[in-house]
């Protein structure tokens, strides 16, 4: 009877034994697992914290260049702006002074009516001799 239960309780204990070997090793897989994890994570929390200073410096730079870029087209906007108001006081002011001038000159002078031989209308500056007289403004068509 002790024979027996020896023989079972020996392989009870071998079981166990095996069972505990067995835990042991899957513990040891466990741990080695999860190092590798534990340093997977280190490496991709510092990948993050990477990117997350590149995407601020790039961001940071992004806005200031697109500043710069703002600043600089009301800067060429205000002088195209001011090239155009000399432009336009260079080109209208003569034009507006020739064109007094001519409407002083029609003014003044009395208007000649002859006949047109092509279109028999009245037109005011036109000669018998088809040339304009000496005198009277020259007609713009």
């Amino acid at each position: 009877m002790y024979r027996t239960e020896n023989k079972v309780l020996r392989r009870q204990l071998r079981a166990l034994q095996d069972e505990l070997a067995q835990a042991q090793e899957n513990r040891a897989l466990v741990e080695d697992k999860y190092s590798s994890m534990v340093l997977t994570c280190g490496d991709m929390w510092l990948h993050r914290e990477l990117l997350e200073q590149e995407l601020e410096d790039l961001s940071k730079a992004l806005f200031e260049e697109a500043n710069k870029m703002v600043s600089t087209e009301a800067r060429l906007r205000a002088e195209l702006q001011d090239n155009n108001q000399i432009l336009n006081a260079k080109l209208v002011r003569p034009l507006l002074l020739i064109l007094n001038s001519v409407l002083i000159i029609i003014s003044i002078l009395p208007l000649r009516k002859n006949s047109c031989r092509d279109c028999k209308q009245t037109c005011p500056t036109t000669s018998k001799s088809s040339r304009p007289q000496a005198g009277l403004p020259l007609e713009i068509v």
